[in-house]
């Protein structure tokens, strides 16, 4: 059964979501098929109620006004809400009023159903309301909630759906809710991550813009011809090293941070080298200087003593702009070369780099994902001069090297006799590199110049006005977002001069303090 529609009320409709969202409402405009919605029926209140295509009512026919009072009275202050069914928005209205500045996600099964919903009932105050984000399908919402959840500025989440949309859509109920709990799954990692490296990150790209100079203002240039290979520091790499001396003229090799060793070990100089980890042990990998003929890329919170160790080495350095927000939200997105950094390995980011330089045939070596016998690394790498030096009678090498593999759990794998251990993170790394990767096309408009003293002036204006009822929509708060997960997993302890009792304020202090100390 179809909707009658109704052209005026939908196209107040669809004019009110493509203010804030254009794309939904161009795929919602352009449907021809609409269902799911039929009509509308006057409640005992005066109120109109939307009716599904069995003619059954989505809210209360007695006081639909009432009933979401009831719906949203126990949600916190500080929750995200994602609405599971849409209806004539009552719930919803009664959310925003409740709630100023709280954020919520509408979802209904597909555009035919919104386009039928939107040519019965009038939804043009919600959805022209900035805090109201659109799920155009129940199926894309596993990549659409992290696009407009953020737990460092709404830390509770709740899931409303409509009792009578769950019993007449109950596959998309279904659909949704698997949706939602693997959204969930992959914010959590993502949230804990932020939460232990957002004050190291920002601190990071801060000292690493301030080293930025002329050098990234112009695109290397390349042999496509040549065959990249991405070492990776794998066990696996040693069987590469043979193969790449004796045949070098034919192979653009980069090397992972920690793979350089295994490769100045084996007499190659690499054509690049790449960095993207923030933590001090970063630097381990360039205590042997690399050759000056090396293309540096560090990512913006790379270690910032990477950039300047390869710099004073005569290496061409180059910042690149991974995915910190920082670089999302601020003129650095036109001013980094973007990078894939999205799976949290560095062969991964490499690839990335290589195919965004213009190299067609590219290969990892050395990415084996697992630890072969046992082995966590190929020959060569720091950790072997590390635990060497660190070894006695009592705690030999073998034990430093046992405590590495198992320090999480791992899962052993018996292949042809061959005893092979696996890990949760290097399984997500593997599944990683079999998805395609977000590829960018470097050109000269990537590598154009770049003043850091107006950034920093821009930065710190910028924050400067920002305080705990800025728009979550404010560009400045969202590049404090990892910075603020870092404020809220150590608010007990005085991470500033000052104090402050809420994590946005005090990440808005801490972050000005940060950029007077190290711009």
């Amino acid at each position: 059964m179809n909707a009658t529609m109704n052209t005026d009320l939908f196209s107040k409709n669809i004019s009110a979501l493509a203010s804030e969202n254009d794309d939904i409402a161009n795929q919602i405009r352009n449907t021809e098929v609409f269902y799911g919605y039929s009509g509308t029926k006057s409640a005992k209140s005066g109120s109109a109620v939307v009716l599904f295509d069995n003619n059954r009512p989505a809210h209360s026919l007695y006081d639909p006004e009432q009933e979401a009072v009831r719906l949203i009275e126990d949600i916190p202050e500080d929750a995200f809400i994602c609405f599971v069914g849409v209806g004539s928005g009552y719930h919803i209205r009664s959310f925003l009023d409740k709630h100023p500045r709280s954020r919520c996600l509408l979802v209904e099964p597909n555009e035919c159903v919104w386009k039928a919903l939107l040519s019965l009932v009038d939804l043009s105050d919600i959805l022209q309301n900035s805090r109201v984000s659109v799920c155009c399908r129940a199926d894309s919402i596993c990549e659409d909630l992290p696009l407009h959840w953020f737990p460092a500025l709404s830390p509770r989440f709740r899931l409303i759906t409509l009792r009578s949309w769950k019993e007449f859509f109950p596959e998309a109920s279904i659909t949704a809710l698997d949706g939602i709990n693997g959204a969930l799954a992959r914010i959590s990692s993502d949230y804990s991550v932020q939460a232990h490296f957002g004050r190291l990150w920002f601190r990071n790209a801060l000292m690493n813009i301030a080293q930025m100079d002329s050098s990234n203002n112009s695109i290397p240039h390349i042999d496509a011809q040549k065959e990249a290979v991405i070492a990776a520091a794998g066990p696996g790499l040693e069987k590469w090293l043979p193969r790449l001396r004796e045949n070098r003229d034919r192979y653009a090799i980069f090397a992972t941070d920690t793979s350089w060793g295994s490769l100045d070990n084996a007499g190659i100089e690499p054509d690049y080298f790449i960095s993207i980890d923030g933590q001090n042990v970063s630097l381990s990998h360039v205590m042997n200087s690399l050759p000056a003929s090396t293309i540096v890329f560090v990512d913006l919170c790379a270690n910032p003593g990477v950039l300047r160790e390869t710099k004073k080495a005569g290496c061409r350095c180059f910042i690149t702009g991974g995915g910190h927000p920082l670089i999302q939200s601020t003129d650095l997105r036109n001013s980094l070369p973007p990078i894939d950094t999205s799976s949290g390995t560095v062969a991964l980011a490499a690839r990335s780099i290589a195919y965004s330089l213009g190299f067609t045939s590219v290969v990892l070596a050395g990415a084996d994902f697992c630890y072969p016998l046992g082995k966590a690394y190929a020959r060569g790498t720091y950790l072997y001069d590390k635990f060497s030096a660190q070894a006695t009678r009592l705690i030999p090498s073998e034990s430093l090297w046992t405590g590495l593999l198992f320090r999480t759990e791992v899962a052993s794998l018996n292949d042809s006799n061959l005893r092979t251990y696996r890990t949760a993170v290097l399984d997500s790394y593997e599944e990683a590199a079999k998805n395609p990767q977000k590829m960018h096309d470097w050109n000269k408009n990537s590598f154009i110049p770049f003043s850091k003293e107006r950034f920093f002036s821009s930065l710190k204006q910028g924050i400067s006005r920002l305080t705990v009822s800025s728009s979550h929509e404010d560009p400045y708060l969202r590049s404090l977002l990892p910075l603020i997960a870092w404020a809220r997993s150590f608010g007990d302890t005085k991470i500033t001069e000052k104090k402050a009792p809420d994590p946005i304020e005090s990440s808005i202090i801490l972050a000005l303090d940060l950029i007077e100390r190290y711009t």
